[in-house]
C-alpha cells in the first residue's frame, strides 16, 4: 500500500508508520508522510464515486473556515484512486490530512462543551447552507425526515407493550406536532450523524470543541435535524439531559439562528431519533441476540430517555429552547 500512495499522492510513508484506525464503514489508516499525519481511507466495495465525491466537496467547502479534514488530491488531479487488491477486486482510496484530538464521547461532560458543541455544529450548518451537490438528494434510513417510515416498518419486532405504546405516543407527537409543519422547515445539506464519536476535543483547560469528522451520512434534508440528533446523543446517560439539550441548542443558536417554528419542534424531533435508536436496536439484537451486550449500548439509554420524557407537555418541550 505504501507504493501505492507514492505512485498515485506523491506521499512517501515513513517506514512502520502505518496505523489502524477506528472505522465502521470504511477501512482507516494513519501514516506519516513528508513530516505530516494523514489518514488513508479505503472505502467498502459498495460506495458510488458520486457519494466519495460528496464528502470531498463537502469537506473541501468547510476548509478555511472550520476545523475538518482535508481530502487531498492524486498526482493526476482527482481525489480519488482506484486501488486493486490480490485478487483484483476494486476499491477505492482517499488521502485526507490527519487531526489529533480526543473524541467528545470520552471526555467527561460540562455545561461548557454543551455549548461549545452546540457552536461548532452551528457553524458547520450555517456554512453548509450555502453548500449543494447531486447526490445530497438521496434516500438514507437515518435521515431523520425518514424515521416515522423506519420506526413503523421495525416496530413490530418490540414485543414488550409498554415500549410499544411509548413509540406510538411519540409518534402522535410527531404527527400532531410536526408533519403539519415540515413543509415550512428550512432544508439544506447536513451532517446527518452529529454523534459525539464524530467530534474532537482540543486539550484544556478548557476543554473546546473543535474538528468535525465523518462526513459519510451527509444528506439534503430538514436543517433542523442536526442540531435534533446531535441533541438526542448527547442526552444519552447524562444526569441532566435537559440542561445538555439546552446548551448544545444556545451554542448553535448563536452561531445560526433557529427560526421560531423550528424551536417548536426540536424536542420532539430529538424524541423521535431516540426512537429510531431504541427500535433498530431492538430489532438488530433479534438478529444477534449473541450481541446483545453490545446492541444494547445505545439503544438501552435511549429507551430510559423516553420512559423519562414521556410526562413532559409540549410547552414543557417548547420551554426548552426559548
Amino acid at each position: 500500500m505504501a507504493g501505492f500512495i507514492l505512485e498515485k499522492f506523491g506521499l512517501n510513508v515513513e517506514s512502520g508508520s502505518l496505523s489502524p484506525l477506528a472505522s465502521y464503514d470504511d477501512l482507516n489508516f494513519k501514516f506519516k508522510a513528508n513530516q505530516n499525519l494523514y489518514t488513508l481511507k479505503v472505502s467498502n466495495g459498495v460506495e458510488t464515486l458520486e457519494n466519495l465525491d460528496l464528502q470531498n466537496k463537502s469537506m473541501l467547502h468547510l476548509s478555511g473556515h472550520l476545523s475538518a479534514p482535508v481530502p487531498i488530491p492524486s498526482l493526476s488531479g482527482p481525489y480519488v484512486a482506484q486501488y486493486l487488491n490480490p485478487s483484483g477486486k476494486p476499491f477505492y482510496i482517499r488521502i485526507l490530512t490527519f487531526i489529533p484530538g480526543e473524541v467528545l464521547a470520552s471526555v467527561p461532560w460540562t455545561p461548557h462543551l454543551s455549548t461549545q458543541f452546540g457552536r461548532l455544529l452551528g457553524k458547520m450548518d450555517q456554512i453548509f447552507s450555502s453548500f449543494t451537490h447531486p447526490a445530497s438528494s438521496r434516500a438514507m434510513a437515518w435521515d431523520l425526515s425518514n424515521a416515522k417510515k423506519v420506526i413503523l416498518a421495525h416496530l413490530p419486532v418490540v414485543q414488550d407493550p409498554s415500549k410499544q405504546s411509548l413509540v406510538q405516543h411519540y409518534l402522535a407527537l410527531y404527527a400532531s406536532e410536526v408533519e403539519p409543519v415540515l413543509p415550512s422547515l428550512r432544508r439544506s445539506v447536513i451532517h446527518g450523524d452529529p454523534n459525539d464519536h464524530n467530534f474532537l476535543v482540543s486539550p484544556g483547560p478548557p476543554a473546546a470543541v473543535q474538528t468535525v469528522l465523518d462526513f459519510g451520512d451527509l444528506v439534503l434534508s430538514h436543517t433542523i435535524n442536526d442540531l435534533a440528533m446531535a441533541i438526542a446523543y448527547a442526552m444519552l446517560n447524562k444526569e441532566d439531559p435537559l440542561g445538555v439539550a439546552r446548551g448544545i441548542f444556545e451554542g448553535f443558536n448563536e452561531e445560526f439562528p433557529v427560526l421560531p417554528e423550528e424551536k417548536k419542534v426540536i424536542f420532539v424531533l430529538s424524541c423521535i431519533r431516540l426512537c429510531t435508536s431504541a427500535v433498530m436496536g431492538t430489532y438488530n439484537i433479534s438478529l444477534q441476540p449473541e450481541n446483545r451486550e453490545y446492541l444494547e449500548v445505545h439503544s438501552k439509554p435511549a429507551w430510559e430517555m423516553l420512559s423519562r420524557f414521556k410526562s413532559l407537555t409540549i410547552g414543557e418541550m417548547q420551554e426548552i429552547f426559548r
